[in-house]
């Protein structure tokens, strides 16, 4: 069985897709298919996440790639021939791009079963984002491609329900994202920040770890800490990850103009020990998001056993009903008040929610687990029997 998976970029910086797929895409190495990987090289955002035992057909972003939401000919020419000649199944990650269209054109020329995960793409916060070009492009390309696919993938019961809300009737697919479990032996010492930023010195961190865009609720998190930081002079607030929309600079002068500069810190775009020694060695992380169909960096910290405060606007109930962490209303105040519940926590009941949650992950979110189920739901896409039990059947 081979399968051709389109994403538009698998650069690190752009996070999401970009680090979901590729590690999918090793788990599911280890079983019997031919794996093959189309996508488009945007090399300012960062390298390409590295591959083994997948065939990567990539290309350079040129300008009109860039200018034209990923226009390029090679791309297609590449999908095209090998959907003619070698792929069973067509999975397009992601919307609104040229390699997304040019998937669903490949499947349905040679009659290959074809599959959208639009990986928060539908979510109403989303759709609001851009409106205008949305619209055109709605019109222009993406109802057909949505109308043309067989099945659909999603991360999360919240994201299939967006689906259904729009109208969407085929089968979806509800499998979530997972995590590799980090080696306890490799984990980075809490000196080793100490190195990275002299700043830090001995202090215990409040960890925000995702993109700096509007989407991801940087801003209230910091409204918030402005509330409670002189009460915790002995904590900082770490704000990591890439700044693809001009963001930071913004956040810089709420930070300067509140008074707040030596409490918060920038990482920028955090990677390997740096990053595994930020989430290990966090009090808690915090993901104030508007919007997640998933949210990889909350499974990521619950790995390293620390504890989550997300928002509603994440599909993370299940932190509250394990106790391994709070959802809670995407307010400030409500960041305020479970921040300095969990601050004033004793340290052992932190650790229980941490524990907690790494016990969560072990039973529902590795990568193991994770390409499980992708092989279920392909062998079931091409050779029928029994539907999965994950997979709602639609209309």
């Amino acid at each position: 069985m081979s399968i051709a998976h389109v994403v538009p970029s698998i650069n690190h910086d752009i996070g999401g897709p970009a680090e979901s797929v590729p590690e999918l895409l090793s788990a599911l190495s280890d079983f019997e298919y031919r794996l093959q990987l189309f996508t488009l090289d945007y090399n300012m955002l960062g390298e390409m996440h590295l591959l083994a035992n997948v065939k990567v057909s990539t290309f350079p972003a040129h300008f009109f790639s860039r200018l034209f939401r990923g226009f390029h000919l090679g791309l297609r020419h590449a999908l095209m021939k090998a959907a003619r000649k070698e792929i069973s199944i067509v999975h397009s990650h992601g919307l609104w791009m040229y390699p997304n269209t040019i998937a669903r054109v490949a499947a349905k020329k040679y009659g290959l079963p074809f599959i959208i995960s639009p990986r928060g793409m539908l979510e109403p916060w989303s759709r609001e984002k851009s409106k205008g070009k949305k619209r055109f492009a709605w019109h222009l390309y993406e109802r057909k491609n949505i109308a043309s696919a067989d099945y659909f993938h999603v991360t999360s019961d919240m994201e299939k329900a967006s689906l259904r809300e729009l109208g969407i009737t085929q089968p979806v697919a509800v499998i979530p994202n997972g995590v590799n479990l980090p080696d306890a032996a490799k984990i980075p010492e809490r000196s080793f920040i100490e190195r990275y930023s002299p700043k830090i010195g001995n202090k215990k961190w409040i960890l925000f770890l995702s993109r700096i865009d509007p989407k991801k609720g940087a801003d209230r998190l910091l409204e918030a800490w402005k509330q409670i930081a002189a009460e915790y002079p002995d904590h900082m607030l770490i704000i990591a990850g890439p700044d693809l929309v001009g963001m930071r600079s913004q956040l810089e002068k709420y930070v300067h103009d509140n008074r707040l500069s030596s409490s918060v810190l920038f990482a920028g775009s955090v990677r390997a020990e740096l990053k595994a020694c930020l989430l290990a060695h966090a009090e808690f992380l915090v993901l104030p998001s508007h919007s997640e169909n998933f949210g990889n960096v909350v499974v990521e910290a619950l790995s390293y056993r620390t504890p989550v405060i997300a928002s509603s606007g994440t599909p993370w109930e299940i932190l509250q009903k394990t106790e391994s962490g709070w959802w809670i209303d995407n307010e400030v105040d409500s960041l305020v008040c479970t921040m300095r519940e969990a601050l004033q926590m004793p340290d052992v009941a932190r650790w229980q929610r941490g524990e907690n949650g790494r016990k969560l992950v072990e039973e529902k979110f590795t990568w193991t687990q994770i390409a499980a189920s992708f092989d279920s739901f392909y062998n079931w896409i091409l050779t029928g029997g029994e539907k999965p039990s994950f997979v709602d059947q639609g209309e």
